[in-house]
């Protein structure tokens, strides 16, 4: 229940600094408003995918001696708060 009311104010964030980027960078090249959501959108994605579950997952492997999938669980179970217990860094 505490993962979505954490969400509501990085997206608030990442809402308010839409309409920055959309007038500044990218309706300027032409793009309708529903690309430059679209792109928004998956820009934002790939980053936190990036920095919540790659990157981790390449850190836990130098520092706890896994395999890359074994820190790549990890870091899904512990950002979806499953919590299984089987790997404790």
């Amino acid at each position: 229940m505490a993962t979505p009311f954490i969400l509501y104010p990085l997206w608030a964030l990442w809402d308010s600094s839409l309409p920055h980027l959309d007038n500044q960078v990218l309706l300027h090249q032409n793009l309708s408003v529903k690309k430059v959501q679209f792109i928004c959108t998956i820009v934002f994605l790939l980053w936190g995918f990036l920095v919540h579950l790659i990157f981790p997952a390449f850190v836990f492997m130098k520092f706890e001696e896994w395999t890359y999938l074994e820190g790549l669980y990890f870091s899904f179970t512990t950002l979806t708060t499953v919590g299984f217990g089987d790997y404790v860094a």
